[in-house]
């Protein structure tokens, strides 16, 4: 498999991680909690914009096969964390 795919999935399972465990959480809280569809937004926006420079960027290298996992681990984060920086910023 293609280092940018792994990479792709990655980040899309840290976007989507951060953006439903606040949410899971609240709703555990209180049942009648309702998801806020700001927050889709911005998941959909750190997606296109984290999977278009993941793709720009391993395009150039040579990943060898053993280490996808650590393009894995490396794309989730980055997810995570883009996710929750433009979170911060629209919550502020």
């Amino acid at each position: 498999m293609e280092a940018w795919m792994i990479a792709f999935a990655g980040i899309f399972l840290g976007c989507l991680s951060r953006m439903l465990l606040p949410y899971l959480r609240k709703l555990k809280e209180n049942p009648e909690v309702k998801f806020e569809g700001k927050y889709a937004v911005t998941f959909a926006i750190c997606v296109i914009m984290a999977g278009i420079a993941s793709i720009l960027i391993l395009a150039g290298y040579e990943i060898p096969e053993d280490t996808m996992w650590k393009i894995f681990s490396m794309s989730f984060l980055t997810g995570w964390g883009a996710q929750d920086i433009l979170n911060q910023i629209i919550d502020t």
